[in-house]
């Protein structure tokens, strides 16, 4: 019987995996990317679409109702009627 080409390698048990999807904590980007802005970017897109307004008024709306810098995107969701 023919041994596994990958018998040699060490087992490891792996019980939590921590995937950084926005880069909130490595920053792999450029220097000076910041994952906050470009997700209230996001949500104001969505928010100006689904009012036909600007960004501009978009963001005056995602801020009227919290701080996207010190509070998670998600809660702005209901409060602006985005699903």
């Amino acid at each position: 019987m023919r041994e596994s080409r990958n018998a040699h390698l060490p087992r490891i048990s792996v019980p939590d995996v921590l995937i950084d999807v926005d880069d909130t904590i490595s920053y792999g980007k450029r220097p000076d990317y910041r994952p906050a802005e470009e997700l209230l970017l996001v949500l104001a897109d969505l928010v100006a679409g689904q009012e036909s307004i600007s960004r501009e008024a978009a963001v005056t709306k995602i801020r009227e109702v919290g701080n996207p810098e010190t509070s998670c995107i998600f809660s702005f969701l209901e409060p602006l009627g985005v699903s």
